[in-house]
């Protein structure tokens, strides 16, 4: 499969206050924390550009006054038809993810459609009711046990080596990200009983409609697996129940899909529900 260069980014990493005044750093917690990040690019590169995604990052080492620095160049190969997507970049997607979880304190947060709201962004809520409008794929980052692991690991010199705060900058960005030694906390994975919530924008096709405009019992199919989810769209049901909307076999729909991962007694289980229709795909039998 053909991969083209999809993204090229350069940016620093700075350690600061502690050990890192004098120019030192342990260089197994300074190797694990850029290993770490790069897991976390690499991780995120799937989630954006697809298996194929392959992810680079390279080091360049420079020193500053009361300050240990990394010249970072990070880029990704992806295969062409990946290069279409004008999401936000690995880099920004990374602190966006950060900033989020020091806002989050590391707690779930709830997050609905904004009244007005932008397409792919959500209104976010957290543990103090603070509200915040949010892209849909970095709540899902932040959703992703996996990546948040490697978050975890990518803050341990502020743990681990003697660290004040780290930064992360670039002329990319539009501001720096600072990450203090008192938001580690926020870093650290919940138990595992912690519920997994994921939103994403998908084409389903309808296996069952509920013709009374009832938000149960329904069924979809994704394109692997068939399962039931609850509609909560009062508009598309409203439609539906008026005749306004009409519904048939092999229809589809374009939905904003909220996947929620839960353990209860130690039972992996998985809850679907349908937050928005977008749009509705009617059946076009080939001839």
């Amino acid at each position: 499969m053909e991969k083209i260069e999809v993204q090229r980014e350069s940016f620093t990493v700075t350690f600061d206050g502690g050990t890192a005044s004098e120019h030192e750093i342990d260089v197994r917690t300074l190797a694990n924390s850029l290993l770490a990040m790069k897991g976390a690019f690499e991780k995120m590169g799937v989630s954006k550009y697809g298996r194929q995604a392959d992810v680079y990052m390279k080091v360049r080492g420079q020193f500053k006054a009361t300050s240990f620095g990394v010249d970072l160049l990070m880029g990704c190969m992806a295969a062409v038809d990946a290069a279409k997507d004008t999401g936000p970049t690995l880099l920004a997607s990374l602190v966006d993810l950060a900033q989020l979880t020091i806002w989050a304190k590391g707690e779930k947060v709830e997050s609905r459609l904004a009244v007005d709201h932008s397409p792919g962004a959500l209104l976010a809520t957290n543990k103090d009711g603070q509200q915040n409008i949010y892209q849909i794929a970095t709540l899902n980052l932040y959703a992703n046990s996996n990546i948040r692991y490697e978050m975890q690991q990518m803050v341990a010199p502020l743990e681990k080596g003697g660290v004040d705060h780290m930064k992360i900058s670039s002329p990319d960005l539009p501001q720096d990200t600072v990450i203090h030694k008192s938001d580690v906390p926020y870093f650290n994975l919940g138990q595992d009983g912690d519920d997994r919530e994921s939103l994403t924008e998908m084409r389903l096709e309808i296996r069952t409609a509920n013709f009374d405009g009832k938000p149960d019992r329904w069924r979809f199919y994704d394109g692997e697996n068939d399962f039931s989810a609850a509609v909560e769209d009062t508009d598309f049901l409203e439609k539906v129940a008026s005749k306004e909307t009409r519904l048939a076999s092999g229809d589809e729909l374009l939905v904003l899909l909220k996947t929620v991962q839960s353990r209860p007694n130690k039972k992996l289980t998985t809850t679907r529900t349908v937050v928005e229709v977008r749009e509705v795909i009617p059946f076009i039998p080939q001839a």
